[in-house]
């Protein structure tokens, strides 16, 4: 099974059109990214090594078909093995519960640009 990794709560009515929209606009707000680690831990010594950092803009799930999307992440090592891949991750990302329509693409892509020059590089 496949572990639910976090929780968007609202304080708006239940089933409400409100809660909806007012849902759906709080969650394309929500910018923080998923930060993905993976990490090595030798079983003799307990040393652990990062292997790999990756930063994950989830806010594309909510243009996504049945509030679904699953993505091929390509990890890649950290200082100066920057540039060498360590790995493929498969993410699915979902919305609980599932949206009766996906947010359009054109308001969900002109978000992600005016976010984009308010944040550096995480």
């Amino acid at each position: 099974s496949i572990p639910d990794m976090g929780m968007f709560q609202s304080n708006v009515t239940p089933g409400s059109e409100k809660e909806r929209h007012s849902t759906i606009s709080n969650l394309l707000a929500s910018s923080e990214p998923l930060h993905f680690v993976l990490v090595k831990k030798r079983s003799e010594t307990g040393e652990r090594n990062l292997l790999s950092s990756h930063y994950l803009d989830w806010r594309q799930v909510l243009s996504a078909p049945k509030g679904r999307l699953t993505l091929c992440l390509e990890l890649s090592g950290v200082l100066t093995e920057a540039k060498v891949p360590v790995g493929l991750l498969e993410v699915c990302l979902a919305l609980r519960p599932r949206p009766k329509a996906a947010m359009a693409a054109d308001v969900l892509s002109s978000q992600l640009a005016q976010d984009k020059p308010q944040e550096g590089p995480p």
